[in-house]
């Protein structure tokens, strides 16, 4: 486990009150193994949605001057989403800093996913907390720069047949098919490939484990295309 000390370096803050950062980073694993009278991360987590919808709200209203709030909300869902801010924490390790039990520490997959984004919104939170809305939004914002390009395209990576209908729709006003091309490999270990086409013009191509991964790969190849495009017009 790391010290909060090089935690305070990673994220370029100086805690105040260093308990406020010790609580953001327990796990109620860890006090109930302790046996003592440890404050977990539990409230901060509840307090820390809140700080992060603040950020989000905020950085795409000042951005986003011209989008309606159908399409800011939609962005502003795409940042806060635990996928998302799992990605947002895992760029500095946040996992290798929490105070966690013996057996929790040996999780994996969902749970250990579940843990780090609940310890990213307390670790807004005890920012906030101990040094108001400016900390806590560079950390965010500063992080956001470094893992996406955009709130946009964010959005359309986590949807992404889905961003691809409606960007379909709104160009052309038709929607796109999705064709399986081909399955390859051993029964228990397939590969799918799965092309879109849009007017019956491949538009993309996705390669994957399972017809659904290989479908939202197409998609991604077919949002691509139709971005490029407009961006060479």
């Amino acid at each position: 486990m790391k010290t909060l000390e090089a935690l305070q370096k990673v994220i370029n803050y100086q805690f105040k009150d260093i308990n406020v950062l010790k609580e953001a980073l327990t796990h109620r694993s860890y006090s109930f193994e302790k046996k003592e009278e440890l404050s977990d991360n539990q409230r901060l987590e509840f307090f820390g949605d809140a700080v992060l919808e603040l950020i989000a709200s905020e950085y795409l209203f000042d951005r986003y001057d011209q989008s309606m709030e159908g399409e800011l909300t939609k962005m502003r869902s795409a940042m806060t989403r635990g996928e998302a801010l799992f990605e947002l924490a895992h760029s500095f390790q946040l996992d290798d800093y929490l105070f966690l039990g013996k057996g929790e520490r040996s999780l994996k997959g969902k749970n250990r996913e579940t843990r780090v984004i609940d310890a990213f919104e307390s670790l807004l939170a005890a920012l906030y907390i101990d040094g108001g809305l400016r900390p806590a939004k560079d950390l965010y914002l500063s992080l956001a720069k470094k893992c996406w390009s955009s709130p946009y395209e964010l959005m359309l990576k986590q949807n992404p047949k889905g961003s691809l209908q409606e960007l379909t729709q709104k160009k052309t006003g038709k929607r796109p098919e999705y064709r399986l091309k081909n399955v390859t490999g051993e029964e228990h270990d397939p590969e799918f490939e799965v092309e879109v086409l849009l007017s019956g013009d491949v538009i993309g191509l996705g390669f994957a484990g399972s017809r659904r991964k290989a479908e939202e790969e197409a998609a991604r190849q077919g949002i691509a295309q139709i971005m490029g495009g407009e961006n060479d017009s």
